[in-house]
């Protein structure tokens, strides 16, 4: 998983069929974690959007548009589906 300067995340699949996935958010990329059991990716940006998306290309995703106006800094899964975000301002 990583990201771009406009925004763009670029998932790549390993095993049998080796893929890729893209996902997009508005602004750069400035954090990305994945959950300790590969389950879960977190993307945030510096306009402050948070992206939380199963991976491997499954269905459930939460996207907030504006955390809380601060750039998003680091992320961090604390266990499999326990997310910490920092901001800074």
């Amino acid at each position: 998983m990583f990201g771009t300067e406009t925004g763009e995340l670029i998932e790549c699949l390993q095993g049998e069929k080796p893929s890729t996935n893209k996902h997009s958010l508005d602004s750069k990329v400035t954090a990305i974690a994945v959950s300790p059991n590969d389950e879960f990716f977190a993307a945030g940006s510096a306009n402050s959007e948070l992206l939380i998306k199963k991976t491997k290309g499954k269905l459930a995703k939460k996207y907030l548009k504006s955390l809380n106006q601060q750039r998003i800094q680091q992320l961090v899964f604390l266990e499999n589906t326990t997310l910490l975000v920092a901001t800074y301002n």
